[in-house]
């Protein structure tokens, strides 16, 4: 058995001694706060399911078990929207949004069906005519992107209602990297370099033909990944990169790839809400996995992101009403002139990163762009008229777009287990453990986690503690959970 994956069963089963331990605590915490709920809202719980029974608005999210659609859910809900839920599941009685309080009604999407787009299209309109559906909003993260857009079209022939998602005539564009690179490249926008070698000599050509200016990344197609760190060209003396090429074994049938590289550390993403081709909402920030620091609005990085994001949402036509994730990075040139910033796009998605967990309040700008969807469709307006609407109506924007709410019992892992067993094997300081420690206290005594809500304390914490745990004890991955046969889990919507 590999290292790595011994470290990571000791990781998984310190985690659930953790979960384990902790019950009794947590199961006595949820019993009080149903308490205070009880006690402190009654009335004004009476007076919501009166008005419930009035609202005309009603929005399906599929996708509900996400941090994001959840947190959605309970801002549309607030708004005034009757919420509907869907998600696939494994078991039913693990569903983490099924009893919140913000969820009228949850439908579970059987596991073993998600690859028959038919099916779950069929499945997805019965829902919408039962439920009176006006808006559906997908924010999921394991259903094929070919389900998804056949689930938009029959929705749109069938008239039923808005959709959020991806559809079938934009899906080519992001179905993988090279789709996503060749898309930009012939609408002539910036796009990273990547050329297929056949023989070392190719490599020279491409590294000489760049005079040390640029930085490539040699891989083989099956790890084409923006972030891949097998071969970094050139190195740091010429003597050097001769030798690493001559290493190279590169096979004339089956070319690699030497594809421009960027710092993993320095990238960005933005996450925006696009309607008829047009952004209606707009946030950019640094990459949570490496960083997760902000991004000023008036910065010339943001302003390039957002300018970027404006044209890809032109070059997808009228008929795109989706969400749009891309990811950036920054490469540096030094010239005369000084130091040259270039940014380019690194791989895209129709979904929001899971890595966000958005701050989707009642009064955010987030989610007023899904209510301003919501009655354009209502007014019964023409596609043009809803365009020209958007148009002249300036889009809203997010200043942050960073990582403002965290997963608590991923905080137990890698803010207390990790640095624990790292300082017992001397590999981490005291003090990186007591600042580990700290953080964690601080996020604890203000209690911003991603699924947790005092109001709606829905998925309880108990459910979701075992939840997890079961998760990260006999599974890797949800893809994995969900037996699929092709990489679509998580990865079919990005590029």
């Amino acid at each position: 058995m590999a290292p790595s994956m011994m470290a990571s069963g000791r990781h998984n089963t310190v985690l659930l001694l953790v979960v384990v331990a902790t019950l009794p605590v947590t199961t006595l915490l949820l019993w009080f706060n149903y308490a205070a709920v009880v006690l402190a809202a009654q009335r004004s719980r009476l007076s919501l399911r009166k008005q419930k029974a009035t609202w005309p608005k009603t929005a399906l999210i599929t996708g509900t078990g996400t941090a994001f659609g959840l947190n959605l859910a309970r801002a549309l809900n607030e708004e005034g929207y009757r919420v509907v839920g869907a998600d696939v599941v494994v078991r039913d009685s693990l569903s983490i949004a099924k009893r919140s309080r913000a969820i009228s009604k949850h439908y579970s999407l059987p596991v073993s069906a998600i690859q028959n787009a038919e099916y779950i299209a069929r499945r997805i309109l019965v829902v919408v005519k039962r439920e009176g559906v006006g808006l559906w909003i997908d924010c999921s993260q394991n259903l094929p992107l070919r389900t998804i857009a056949t689930t938009r079209t029959e929705l749109q022939e069938k008239g039923a209602c808005a959709c959020i998602a991806a559809d079938a005539t934009s899906i080519q564009q992001l179905e993988n990297r090279e789709a996503f690179l060749d898309f930009l490249r012939e609408r002539s926008l910036p796009a990273p370099e990547v050329h297929q070698v056949r023989s070392r000599s190719d490599i020279h050509n491409v590294l000489n033909h760049s005079q040390g200016k640029k930085q490539y990344m040699l891989t083989s197609p099956a790890r084409a990944k923006p972030f891949d760190s097998s071969t970094l060209l050139p190195r740091r003396s010429l003597s050097q990169t001769y030798h690493e090429v001559s290493l190279v074994k590169v096979n004339a049938n089956s070319p690699m790839l030497l594809q421009e590289y960027a710092d993993p550390a320095r990238t960005y993403e933005c996450f925006a809400i696009v309607v008829q081709g047009v952004v209606r909402f707009f946030g950019a920030g640094q990459n949570a996995e490496f960083a997760g620091g902000n991004v000023h609005q008036d910065s010339a990085l943001w302003q390039a992101m957002r300018a970027y994001t404006d044209a890809i949402a032109r070059e997808l036509g009228q008929g795109f009403s989706s969400h749009l994730t891309l990811t950036f990075g920054v490469i540096e040139r030094v010239s005369q002139a000084g130091v040259e910033s270039k940014l380019l796009p690194l791989k895209g998605a129709y979904q929001p990163n899971p890595a966000f967990v958005l701050p989707v309040g009642k009064s955010s700008d987030l989610v007023q762009a899904y209510v301003s969807v919501s009655q354009l469709a209502t007014n019964g307006k023409s596609s043009l008229a809803i365009r020209e609407t958007t148009m002249t109506t300036p889009s809203t924007t997010h200043k942050h777009l960073t990582r403002q709410r965290y997963f608590l019992l991923e905080d137990i892992a890698n803010l207390f287990i990790d640095p624990c067993i790292g300082f017992l094997r001397r590999r981490t300081s005291l003090g990186q453990v007591l600042t580990s420690i700290v953080t964690m206290l601080h996020r604890l005594l203000f209690w911003d986690e991603a699924y947790y809500d005092f109001w709606d304390p829905v998925p309880a914490f108990w459910q979701y503690s075992v939840v997890f745990a079961w998760t990260a004890l006999f599974a890797s991955s949800p893809c994995k959970l969900a037996r699929s046969t092709s990489e679509s889990c998580r990865g079919s919507y990005q590029a």
